[in-house]
């Protein structure tokens, strides 16, 4: 019996010494179920309140519902930049006078637009005194040697239609992102050309080009004509081009494309008369034609014979040239001209 209690006594001693070596003892509390206690471990608890704290702050990191952010489409924010001041508020600071301006949560603009109304630097910034510029003596293209310095948007529609003309580009260019970028680089005002409407602008160009020729050919006495059929090999169509060559008023050799027409097949020489002379009346010179020159072709031969058959119908009324020229191969003077259609008048 004192063995056995001795033993029981090293056992106490052993969980007494464990119970005080743990720094963080658990504790029991009492709680009173159906009349009677029940002992709950404090560890418990303190878990519980963890999990609890864990859980709190993942509810933090948890998306939420927000306002979605307007798009900055206007072009008001153009001359302004975004400023964070010291007290951690944004403003809209004017690049012209350097002003600040409040930045609402709503995202309008009336404010932004009204200050540039009202902006003198921004007015002085605009270049308004006309700008002297000096055309190269060789230079092929008119310019006006006063330009104004602000952005003429119908000017640069011209001057685009002109460039796709001259260099033969296609009207989708001016859709492009490389075609935008270069001119907003050094020309922010710069607005973007539809190929609808450069379309329509090339058209446009061309009316005008042609009322100035017309002008130009009026004052033209004799004008010489050459002609010749161009085939594309990529659409398969036979184009008939008419060129005029004549002397101007300052005496200088000109030279300019009267036609460049479709010429369906087969290309008879009567198709090819036809073309020369619809082409001579639309610019109001078939009273003017000094020569016309062709290639060797036979189709073109018998052009030419119809066209001088044709003018044989009034030779009569050379009688200059029919003593001269018995088998006619001689132009009448611009006088002839007069003359027979003053005969032909009175028939």
């Amino acid at each position: 019996m004192e063995q056995i209690a001795q033993m029981e006594d090293a056992m106490n001693e052993e969980l007494i010494h464990e119970v005080g070596s743990n720094t963080n003892p658990p504790t029991e509390v009492e709680v009173e179920v159906d009349g009677g206690s029940t002992t709950i471990d404090a560890d418990l608890e303190r878990m519980d309140a963890n999990n609890d704290d864990d859980n709190g702050e993942k509810d933090d990191d948890m998306p939420t519902f927000q306002r979605k952010k307007k798009k900055k489409t206007s072009k008001a924010r153009e001359d302004f930049e975004e400023v964070v001041l010291p007290n951690k508020t944004n403003k809209y600071k004017c690049v012209h006078c350097k002003k600040l301006l409040c930045m609402p949560d709503t995202g309008t603009t009336s404010h932004l637009w009204n200050h540039l109304k009202r902006c003198d630097a921004k007015k002085l910034a605009t270049k308004t005194q006309m700008n002297l510029q000096f055309q190269p003596s060789k230079s092929k293209f008119e310019m006006n040697p006063l330009s104004n310095g602000k952005y003429d948007h119908l000017k640069q529609r011209e001057a685009t239609a002109q460039w796709i003309l001259i260099s033969e580009q296609p009207f989708n260019v001016v859709e492009s992102d490389g075609f935008s970028f270069m001119f907003q680089v050094n020309l922010p005002q710069f607005e973007k050309i539809s190929r609808a409407q450069v379309r329509s602008d090339v058209i446009t160009v061309y009316e005008i080009e042609k009322r100035k020729l017309l002008s130009m050919l009026k004052c033209v006495n004799k004008i010489s004509l050459t002609t010749d059929i161009w085939k594309s090999k990529v659409q398969k169509i036979s184009y008939k081009c008419v060129t005029g060559h004549f002397v101007d008023s300052q005496y200088q050799l000109q030279k300019r494309v009267l036609s460049f027409m479709p010429l369906p097949p087969p290309h008879t020489g009567v198709d090819i008369f036809d073309g020369l002379m619809k082409c001579t009346k639309d610019w109001g010179i078939e009273h003017k034609i000094f020569t016309i020159s062709v290639d060797n072709a036979s189709n073109n031969d018998v052009a030419l014979r119809i066209a001088k058959v044709e003018a044989l119908k009034v030779k009569d009324a050379f009688p200059v040239f029919a003593q001269r020229e018995t088998l006619y191969h001689c132009c009448p003077s611009s006088g002839d001209w007069e003359k027979s259609f003053g005969e032909l008048s009175t028939c």
